[in-house]
């Protein structure tokens, strides 16, 4: 991959993470935890660059991040969820051809097990 089509594709996912938090940003008063807990949580992912190395998205009020260039997840794709209840419960779930993991946590913050299934998602490859 040239230094064009790595600008381009990091140019893709430097949106996606723009519009993830458009999404949580607009949340009504009864998700306002969910609301706080995840813009809290993509900024800090963004600081530590994760937004420049992975597409983010959602399912409902799900945010997903994978390594795929273009929207749309097909099955087999490599994702992590993170999932965080109206009582701020979360729940991270990482897929991937090298196992599935799920956790739950009382808060949604960045963790030493979210940062470690991160790095298993960064070692697939950009599809």
């Amino acid at each position: 991959m040239d230094d064009n089509e790595q600008s381009q594709i990091e140019e893709e996912f430097l949106k996606s993470w723009d519009w993830a938090e458009v999404f949580y940003s607009d949340l009504g008063a009864y998700y306002e935890l969910v609301q706080k807990s995840m813009l809290k949580l993509i900024a800090e992912l963004r600081v530590r660059g994760y937004d420049r190395k992975l597409r983010a998205g959602q399912q409902m009020f799900t945010f997903i991040v994978s390594r795929v260039r273009k929207y749309g997840l097909q099955t087999g794709q490599a994702r992590l969820s993170i999932y965080v209840s109206p009582k701020g419960v979360t729940t991270i779930s990482y897929k991937g051809s090298d196992g599935l993991v799920e956790l739950e946590f009382e808060n949604a913050e960045f963790t030493p097990e979210l940062e470690s299934l991160l790095e298993r998602l960064l070692a697939h490859p950009i599809d």
